[in-house]
């Protein structure tokens, strides 16, 4: 069975954007969680990526979460090295969509490892963005 998917939208207040991403849920969580992060969530459907992550899961990764975080209109300007834009001005919105990662999804991606796997992250928890 492949791993489960959930789809979510937030507002970005950063992106001036509703952000859709899916998560991929591990089957049955055991260890302490792992996030991947991923660009171009759109995508990892038609790549076969549930089928890889399906291997991870039931191989070495057995509590790896994924968040795959799905292009705008404006992906060009969103993905790129945060305080070095490109020659023709490509990722010129990067350290926004930085913060987009590091504040909002991170921490929705947190909310939802904790109400699937029922764990309570402590304030003095590694996983710093998922805080409860």
């Amino acid at each position: 069975m492949l791993p489960g998917k959930e789809t979510f939208g937030q507002y970005s207040i950063f992106l001036q954007r509703e952000v859709t991403f899916d998560c991929f849920l591990p089957a049955s969580p055991r260890d302490t969680p792992q996030l991947l992060l991923l660009n171009d969530g759109q995508e990892l459907e038609a790549m076969g990526f549930p089928a890889m992550l399906k291997h991870l899961q039931d191989t070495s990764h057995p509590s790896l979460w994924v968040a795959a975080i799905h292009a705008g209109p404006q992906r060009s300007q969103e993905y790129g090295t945060e305080k070095h834009v490109g020659a023709r001005g490509e990722g010129c919105k990067a350290s926004l969509y930085a913060r987009f990662v590091l504040r909002n999804c991170s921490r929705s991606c947190g909310a939802v490892i904790t109400s699937h796997s029922r764990i309570l992250l402590s304030r003095d928890s590694r996983w710093g963005p998922f805080r409860t």
